[in-house]
């Protein structure tokens, strides 16, 4: 017979849901050199969600809440991403060019004059308006081959792709050398994301906090290239 869990032991289930969706979701490692904070360190952004949940969620037997804690944990991993490309594409000192036309010839020339000033980037952002291109006609390109939805060879490099969607929109190709800069986590890497349920001022809710305190510094511009679609 399955014991029922009990209205606490609810609650910190919940909770980890939240941490363990949000570490599956979250590739910032991947894009960007990861450290801990410092006590130096300042201009700190807090991704975060607070919210109502309702408290018969841990009550009643007959609810099943796992999704929505889910999304919770996978939402503040997509915060992450909007907050990096848009601190990427604010910056003067990168270097961007305009092409009315983007076709597989301008990322292949791209991708090559990085890797002769000695960048060796590994992730490509693309507007998703290129999905199709990028899968039904840039594949027969002889130096690219296409290992996936999100994974691309041009010129014998693999790239990461990041493809744009409704909740993360841009219109640039942008190439990233994970070396470009460092992404802080406060305190540190370990203990990057803070969930907690508690009680809240209304009878019938609690109050669900979710965040991670990061920052991004960019160090070497020149890591990073930018391809202006317009």
């Amino acid at each position: 017979m399955t014991r029922t869990m009990t209205y606490e032991e609810k609650i910190v289930r919940s909770e980890q849901i939240v941490r363990e969706s949000y570490l599956k979701a979250s590739d910032i490692s991947q894009l960007v050199e990861v450290r801990d904070a410092r006590t130096t360190d300042e201009d700190f952004l807090r991704i975060y969600k607070r919210t109502y949940i309702p408290k018969e969620w841990f009550v009643r037997e007959d609810f099943y809440s796992d999704l929505v804690f889910r999304e919770l944990g996978s939402g503040i991993a997509l915060g992450e991403k909007k907050f990096f490309i848009g601190e990427i594409l604010r910056q003067s000192k990168i270097k961007r060019e305009t092409c009315s036309d983007v076709n597989f010839t301008s990322l292949v020339e791209k991708s090559r004059s990085l890797f002769e000033t000695g960048a060796n980037p590994t992730v490509l952002f693309a507007p998703i308006e290129y999905y199709i291109k990028f899968h039904l006609e840039w594949y027969k390109d002889p130096s690219s081959r296409i290992e996936s939805p999100d994974s691309v060879i041009i010129s014998g490099h693999r790239y990461k792709i990041c493809w744009s969607n409704k909740y993360m929109p841009f219109n640039e190709f942008i190439f990233v050398d994970r070396r470009f800069g460092e992404w802080v986590y406060k305190p540190s890497f370990s203990e990057r994301l803070y969930v907690k349920i508690s009680e809240s001022d209304k009878i019938d809710q609690l109050d669900l906090l979710v965040y991670t305190t990061v920052k991004l510094g960019i160090l070497d511009p020149s890591k990073i290239a930018i391809i202006q679609t317009s």
